[in-house]
């Protein structure tokens, strides 16, 4: 599990560093409490739980496309 952190962290950061407006969602099994809060803190990241429903993936893509279009 700590090699799954380490490459969504990795991944994550260095998405955010070559294009920072690039919306991101981080789908996990795992409760965004698994985390390190430091990182969560850091990066803000928007967090969807599996399983989820199509119609909960497409509010949350929603979301970001609208969070980055403002």
């Amino acid at each position: 599990f700590k090699a799954y952190l380490t490459k969504t962290r990795y991944a994550y950061s260095r998405t955010w560093r070559i294009k920072p407006s690039v919306g991101i969602i981080v789908a996990s099994g795992h409760t965004s409490d698994v985390f390190p809060e430091e990182w969560l803190q850091e990066n803000k990241p928007v967090m969807l739980s599996k399983p989820f429903r199509s119609e909960d993936l497409l509010k949350t893509i929603r979301g970001v496309l609208n969070k980055r279009s403002s």
